[in-house]
């Protein structure tokens, strides 16, 4: 059989582990003091690997009598520590991967430029419509409610829902249609405050400004992206201009 030191020691499992399960392949059921025996381990390091194998499924503790008896649970068992591991590593990579998006943006932003962020797929879209529920202030946003409601519209219903839950404002301009002045209707205009501009008005599916950023979505029938800047004169010159469009944008009928 090859030797699985290596294969162990890498899924979490120590030497004292890999003995033990081996034992138990070629001896099978054994209690703890035969286990010690074959081992040659002390029952500290026995009893504490064995609690751990049984943790993870991999053995099975049976008592007979006054006498407890280990058994071996099918190798197969063994996958579940793989399955543990894959996403263990997904969750590191994932982490990694916003570490590194964090520290790029960070790193321009200290070299005076602005921090520039791209995002595909509505994974990554989600990702970035979720940095503006960290706004410490209200999000000024432009967007066609008619595309958002074509083109990402599960996407957006569990963003509002988040947005609605951490209590965060917001003033909106959409272009002029049937459908947003019903949607105009039906919010709490405590929390969303909707004007409308020319339905010519032709924008990307969304626009959002807050804080020091700016982030904008785009999206048709085959794809979605968008990208987020963070730099404050390009987000002040963009509040200034949000600001022009809403002193002459149209106020709902209710």
């Amino acid at each position: 059989m090859e030797k699985t030191n290596a294969i162990f020691s890498e899924f979490g499992l120590d030497a004292s582990m890999q003995q033990i399960f081996e034992t138990l392949l070629t001896q099978g059921d054994v209690s703890i003091t035969e286990l010690i025996g074959h081992t040659g381990f002390s029952r500290a390091t026995v009893s504490s690997a064995v609690k751990q194998l049984r943790t993870r499924g991999i053995i099975t503790e049976q008592r007979i009598g006054r006498v407890a008896k280990i058994s071996l649970a099918h190798p197969k068992q063994l996958e579940q520590i793989i399955a543990h591991k894959k996403q263990e590593t997904a969750d590191s990579i994932e982490r990694l991967q916003l570490y590194i998006r964090e520290s790029t943006n960070a790193y321009n932003l200290l070299h005076h430029g602005p921090g520039v962020q791209f995002f595909e797929g509505e994974a990554e879209i989600t990702e970035l419509l979720a940095d503006s529920l960290k706004a410490t202030e209200e999000i000024l946003t432009i967007t066609d409610h008619d595309a958002v409601e074509r083109y990402a519209k599960a996407i957006n219903a569990d963003y509002v829902t988040a947005r609605l839950q951490s209590g965060i404002q917001k003033r909106m301009l959409l272009p002029h249609s049937k459908a947003a002045r019903e949607y105009a209707a039906s919010v709490d205009p405590n929390l969303t405050n909707i004007r409308f501009i020319s339905s010519q008005f032709k924008t990307s599916l969304a626009t959002e400004i807050y804080n020091d950023t700016v982030s904008t979505i785009v999206a048709n029938e085959t794809q979605i992206y968008g990208w987020l800047i963070t730099q404050p004169v390009y987000a002040k010159f963009q509040k200034q201009l949000f600001e022009e469009l809403w002193a002459k944008a149209t106020l709902p009928t209710r």
